[in-house]
């Protein structure tokens, strides 16, 4: 971003990828935090989970559009459209019981592993081509 004095992104013209955590857009990354949507279709659950591997990343959950369960262990906390929700990348997980998607925007700081929406698509290619 060195010579740019912003960056605009738009959650419906961005390219996305499905995952095992739902359909994600990567929106804005940079050195210091990245900012992802997340789309999670109707019954979804990605269990509580750890991302070995990847250095220490916070992340933040705003709930755009939709309710969501989010599941921490043993405990399930009720977040719904318009939450926010600190999470322990290593110890969460959700699940969508509507039977609407689940518009979710994370923000990861710093970014786990990757510094452009491009880099973070190509990861998660690879990824999914070695399985």
């Amino acid at each position: 971003m060195a010579d740019l004095d912003y960056i605009l992104a738009d959650w419906d013209k961005a390219e996305g990828v499905a995952t095992s955590e739902g359909f994600i857009k990567p929106l804005i990354a940079t050195k210091n935090v990245s900012v992802t949507a997340l789309e999670i279709a109707p019954g979804d659950e990605v269990l509580p989970h750890s991302h070995s591997g990847l250095p220490y990343f916070e992340v933040v959950l705003y709930v755009v559009e939709g309710d969501l369960e989010i599941i921490f262990r043993d405990k399930r906390v009720p977040v719904k459209t318009g939450m926010t929700i600190m999470a322990d990348p290593n110890e969460h997980g959700w699940l969508n019981r509507t039977e609407e998607t689940v518009k979710v925007l994370m923000i990861h700081s710093p970014p786990p592993s990757w510094q452009s929406p491009e880099e973070f698509l190509e990861k998660v290619r690879k990824y999914q081509d070695r399985k």
